[in-house]
């Protein structure tokens, strides 16, 4: 007798997946395993729905329009055609391209809900060569206080109350914060693999493509990730006022004291100026903080000191001495890494020459220092002549596919990723959005805003295609240069 069984679905179908199908199983001793919200980023794939999947002896595929469409399902699916030939079981809430999720789904016999919901439970345990009981499925409801199973047909219908506005405002212009940054799931693993493996790397996109905020992501995961050290900078280039070869390695080297400063010391850079140093007991008698405390006031001649006073022979070598001297005490205070994060690096060709900036790769590499470096796609293409500066590339484009989208206006319309409520959005809306945005995050966020607020006024119980299209129309009068 079968004992589990795992239900791929996706979250707009959630409501049926906890009110018939797991109740239907349950009751008649069949245990069940589907993933708890949409959020499902490829690193929680491998760790935990694929070792879900693997413990599981039958699959179970929810068939509707909306899974057609999630690229997560089709993985599923894909993994268990593979490794549960015989046990893969499609249910069809209504009919849909079956070949859509695998060219070998056709031939499998379904369970089809359409032409009766009692008729379907009894195929459906049939299959698992079990007889329905009805009773068992009643008692279940009553001893678990769960709702009565849902119809077919009532599972998009909207809620009754009028749209309110998202629970937070989009990001229509500026970075998006960690927090709300939604989808590049192999993007954001190619780079903590980059990172992991001390390898510089520039990330391109188009402009307002959200290269920012993902490098903003990419640091907030560094400084949380509780089974590793890892210490990492920020800087915008577009605000060096004259850049160049030696301001560039200044500001790098007054960057790695700041962060160590604070995260390795527990003190301000300010107190850094001081001859003493900080007035911290614990300090006092720290090897590693008289180091890097005697490296800053060295550093110090070249960037503190006014013009007639500097010193003038700050050079490539000493930039690379000072810089391996700083990672030698991370390394002894268990640190084990420091990544440069630059944005606007659009600005290094323009400021400092080609044979320059070979130099500055080929410092770099005789330094542990990891560099990041945003671009756009012209410049990457110029900047991956320069291996010992960049060496990968990571792109940066649209959404892979609408699940990220309707991700992203979940978190946003609810506050949080893992809600099970169903969004106020009809298909033909988030089709319309889909399209007219050409899945580009900054340009969903600024339709969905739109479309939500017309939605509102309207006193609306849904977002509806209408409302979308007064948004785009708005949008193009008044933004049209977020088209381009």
């Amino acid at each position: 007798m079968p004992t589990n069984a795992f239900i791929s679905y996706t979250f707009a179908d959630l409501a049926f997946v906890d009110s018939e199908l797991v109740p239907l199983l349950q009751s008649h001793r069949i245990e069940t395993w589907h993933a708890q919200g949409e959020m499902r980023s490829a690193q929680r794939w491998e760790r935990e729905i694929l070792g879900a999947l693997r413990s599981h002896e039958w699959f179970l595929l929810l068939m509707t329009e909306n899974s057609i469409h999630s690229e997560w399902v089709k993985n599923e699916v894909n993994w268990a055609m593979q490794n549960r030939a015989g046990k893969v079981i499609p249910v069809q809430l209504r009919q849909c391209a079956s070949e859509e999720f695998h060219l070998g789904i056709p031939r499998i016999e379904h369970v089809d809900y359409s032409v009766g919901v009692e008729t379907a439970r009894r195929k459906l345990l049939a299959t698992f060569g079990i007889e329905y009981d009805p009773k068992r499925l009643a008692q279940y409801h009553a001893q678990n206080l769960s709702p009565t199973a849902v119809q077919p047909e009532t599972i998009s219908q909207a809620s009754s109350q009028t749209v309110r506005e998202p629970r937070m405002a989009f990001h229509c212009g500026q970075w998006v914060p960690p927090s709300h940054f939604v989808g590049r799931v192999s993007e954001l693993n190619k780079a903590h693999q980059l990172i992991s493996a001390r390898q510089n790397f520039m990330v391109s996109g188009p402009p307002r493509s959200g290269k920012t905020s993902f490098l903003r992501r990419v640091i907030h995961d560094l400084n949380h990730h509780q089974q590793q050290r890892n210490l990492s900078s920020y800087v915008n280039l577009e605000q060096g006022v004259q850049l160049n070869l030696r301001s560039f390695m200044e500001h790098t080297l007054l960057c790695i004291f700041g962060e160590m400063a604070r995260k390795v010391f527990n003190c301000r850079y300010s107190d850094l100026l001081s001859e003493a140093g900080p007035a911290l007991p614990q300090l006092k008698d720290d090897r590693d903080f008289g180091n890097f405390h005697r490296l800053f006031a060295l550093v110090s001649n070249y960037t503190h000191n006014d013009q007639a006073k500097r010193n003038q022979t700050f050079v490539i070598h000493e930039f690379v001495r000072f810089v391996n001297e700083l990672l030698e005490i991370c390394e002894s205070k268990g640190f084990q890494s420091f990544t440069m994060f630059y944005d606007e690096a659009n600005r290094l060709p323009q400021d400092i020459s080609i044979e320059l900036l070979n130099n500055l790769g080929e410092a770099l590499s005789q330094t542990g220092l990891i560099g990041a470096y945003v671009v756009g796609p012209q410049m990457g293409q110029h900047l991956m002549e320069l291996p010992g500066l960049v060496g990968n590339q990571i792109r940066i484009g649209p959404f892979q596919s609408d699940d990220e989208m309707r991700s992203l206006l979940i978190r946003y319309y609810f506050g949080d990723g893992e809600t099970s409520d169903q969004l106020p959005v009809t298909s033909s809306a988030y089709g319309y959005i889909w399209k007219a945005s050409e899945g580009k995050p900054y340009l969903i966020q600024l339709l969905a805003s739109g479309a939500f607020g017309e939605a509102a006024h309207d006193k609306a119980t849904e977002v509806d295609a209408r409302h979308v299209q007064r948004a785009y129309e708005l949008v193009q009068t008044e933004r049209p240069e977020a088209f381009q």
